[in-house]
């Protein structure tokens, strides 16, 4: 019905416990959607195997070897087996009213997306009876409960051509230039905020050398040059 792709992190530290635990509730839809995690970061491979999931290594990077997101949306299109394509933040967990929010639209073109849930989860999950509703009551309890964050999915049918200049994935302002771009092809937009729970796991960014350099870094300010900045 759908699939998934995403681009990991390194699988170390903290993110080895969020991601994981992202793929594994993803592994946990039904019906069963195909996976496809791109990119060959540390330990990537391995959770691909673990999970059933399409692993493609070999995408087109920048020179600090951040991912490019034309080659991360072309190589996801060739290998989909599924005409819904889903591009997910690889710290999302995602619930089954993800499958059935998708299963109430009854269009041929869509573009659908929402504001994630943020919420600090430290230890790896057990998918046991009543997990998805133990979840949703910790976020409830939470300080940031009625508090949205940012988009951090999207899902849409065909496998339209956005003509995508080369944006690097993990910066600033893709997110809302894709949203724009499914505007610009005329495609209806649907906002799923109040429908799916998307729970973003919360963590640093150590990654990229800090949260600063995500928002203002050289990487950064290539997006924004790009978008027209």
């Amino acid at each position: 019905m759908v699939t998934i792709f995403a681009t990991p992190k390194a699988f170390k530290g903290p993110f080895a416990i969020i991601q994981e635990n992202a793929i594994a509730s993803w592994a946990k839809l039904k019906p069963k959607c195909q996976i496809i995690l791109l990119g060959n970061d540390y330990g990537t491979e391995k959770i691909a195997k673990k999970y059933g999931a399409l692993h493609i290594p070999n995408v087109e990077v920048t020179k600090l070897g951040t991912p490019l997101l034309p080659d991360i949306f072309k190589k996801a299109y060739e290998k989909a087996e599924y005409p819904i394509m889903a591009y997910v933040n690889c710290d999302m967990i995602l619930m089954s009213d993800f499958i059935k929010a998708i299963k109430l639209i009854n269009l041929p073109i869509f573009f659908l997306t929402g504001s994630r849930r943020d919420l600090a989860v430290e230890s790896k999950l057990e998918f046991k009876n009543n997990w998805q509703r133990k979840l949703k009551s910790e976020f409830i309890k939470s300080e940031k409960f009625k508090r949205y964050g940012a988009t951090d999915y999207f899902i849409f049918t065909p496998k339209i051509d956005f003509q995508m200049p080369n944006l690097i994935v993990g910066r600033t302002w893709w997110d809302a230039w894709l949203i724009y771009r499914a505007k610009y092809f005329k495609m209806p937009i649907i906002d799923a905020t109040e429908v799916i729970w998307a729970i973003h796991q919360e963590h640093d960014y150590s990654h990229a050398g800090g949260w600063k350099k995500v928002w203002t870094g050289p990487e950064s300010k290539i997006n924004i040059k790009l978008i027209g900045g």
